[in-house]
């Protein structure tokens, strides 16, 4: 089976907006982590979401975020959520 010019366009689009949706979201993780102080002394205890290098929702819960953030016009999976705390929490991979 061979493939037209069309679905190659397609291809090549999805895999662009995929390759800049991934970049959007390592740099909005090194904005967490390089802020990582400031953002928990100013969000203790919340959920926050960041796009673009901006802290562009807070909630107390996961849903109240999301909520939020759809409701700014931004999907939520070109964001990067995160809880801001205290605690240490030990990961088991």
């Amino acid at each position: 089976m061979t493939t037209n010019a069309a679905e190659r366009g397609f291809r090549s689009f999805l895999e662009s907006e995929h390759a800049r949706d991934q970049a959007a979201s390592l740099s909005d993780v090194t904005y967490i982590a390089e802020h990582h102080d400031a953002l928990l002394e100013q969000y203790p205890e919340k959920w926050i979401a960041v796009h673009d290098g901006k802290v562009v929702a807070v909630g107390r819960d996961f849903p109240e975020l999301k909520r939020k953030v759809e409701e700014s016009g931004i999907v939520i999976t070109r964001t990067v959520a995160v809880f801001l705390t205290r605690e240490k929490h030990n990961l088991v991979l």
